[in-house]
């Protein structure tokens, strides 16, 4: 009877969609965050910068249930972590053995931000976007003379973010008197010591190092049979699936990715092929950003529909490849991923049992 329970329950939770929540508001931010950036660089016929841009973007969404003086010192914070790693990731992408420095780095990234997250309370929490964002820049190959560029670029596209993200505040001070504006800016503490001072915190930049590690070598592998580049997708894949406050959240979050991605691949199958391109790439990017952030919240499998054709038209727009092996790729790497997460939860559990914990 408590198994049917738990499966009953974990059924509700992967088809739950949960309450708007203001999430059109969010969505806006990051869609303007996305859009303006990347718009430039278009005109300025610098496709290949966009990527760059497209990460120090990520900083919009961030902290976003936070009043105004929190948000901007969370999102400073973070938006300087994502621009540290995007200029680390080009300089890496130089060395003979690109695949290595995405594994190994990827890895460190994984368990550093995985403490910072927690030593600060990230929103949302986790290395998954820090991943994600020095991962993809490092696969790919950089000009020596990209490594400013790719710093200077993340850096105003995450600082226009933060400035997206305060717009709100004059209306908020205007309706409360200034009572919001009494600080402009609090920037999150971080102590390491006390951080490292938590056997769960410890725990988990350890487990998602592990799985960074795991997934990219595993990913590595598999990618070598068929030819594929991106075994960083098999380490996003492995971060997602192990964020989560609870076992069962954490196996509907890796669910959600695998079916979603799925599902996402059939969508970027859709959109790809019709070669989009300069302006009407940046289109295309800023409504999917916008839909995935409507849904991200509130049934994450839903937002990986979108966020699916998002990230690989944002390769596409600054490093074009042959779409059908590129699609099979993400699904494929995905899985293993996903697959890797499933494991590495069950073996904690067996271990948990063990000791008694």
């Amino acid at each position: 009877m408590a198994s049917q329970r738990s499966n009953s329950g974990f059924l509700t939770d992967f088809f739950t969609v949960g309450p708007h929540a203001g999430a059109h508001r969010v969505a806006v931010r990051a869609a303007v965050s996305v859009f303006v950036p990347l718009l430039v660089l278009v005109v300025l016929d610098r496709p290949q910068w966009t990527m760059f841009a497209a990460f120090g973007a990520f900083t919009s969404l961030y902290a976003r249930g936070q009043q105004h003086a929190r948000r901007a010192g969370e999102q400073i914070v973070v938006g300087s972590v994502l621009t540290v790693l995007v200029t680390a990731g080009t300089a890496l992408s130089l060395m003979p053995q690109r695949e290595l420095a995405v594994i190994l780095g990827g890895t460190l990234v994984a368990g550093a931000t995985s403490l910072l997250s927690d030593g600060m309370r990230w929103h949302p929490p986790g290395p998954l976007f820090p991943v994600f964002a020095f991962t993809a820049v490092t696969s790919l190959p950089h000009d020596p003379r990209n490594v400013p560029v790719a710093f200077a670029v993340a850096a105003l596209a995450a600082a226009f973010s933060v400035v997206v993200s305060q717009v709100g505040r004059v209306r908020v001070e205007s309706s409360r008197g200034g009572a919001d504006g009494a600080k402009k800016v609090v920037l999150p503490r971080f102590d390491l010591a006390q951080v490292l001072s938590v056997e769960a915190n410890r725990r988990r930049a350890m487990l998602f190092a592990g799985g960074a590690l795991v997934a990219g070598l595993v990913g590595a592998v598999v990618g070598s049979l068929y030819g594929s580049t991106h075994a960083y997708w098999a380490m996003v894949a492995v971060v997602a699936g192990l964020t989560g406050a609870t076992r069962r959240a954490r196996l509907t979050r890796g669910l959600h990715r695998l079916i979603g991605t799925f599902a996402g691949v059939g969508l970027a199958a859709l959109i790809l092929p019709l070669y989009p391109r300069g302006v009407v790439a940046v289109l295309v990017l800023t409504v999917l950003q916008a839909a995935a952030e409507l849904f991200v919240g509130r049934n994450y499998g839903i937002a990986l529909i979108f966020v699916t054709p998002l990230a690989l038209l944002m390769g596409q727009l600054g490093h074009e490849v042959a779409v059908g092996p590129l699609l099979f790729d993400r699904a494929a790497e995905t899985a293993v991923g996903c697959v890797v997460a499933m494991l590495l939860l069950y073996a904690t559990r067996v271990r948990a049992r063990q000791s008694g914990r």
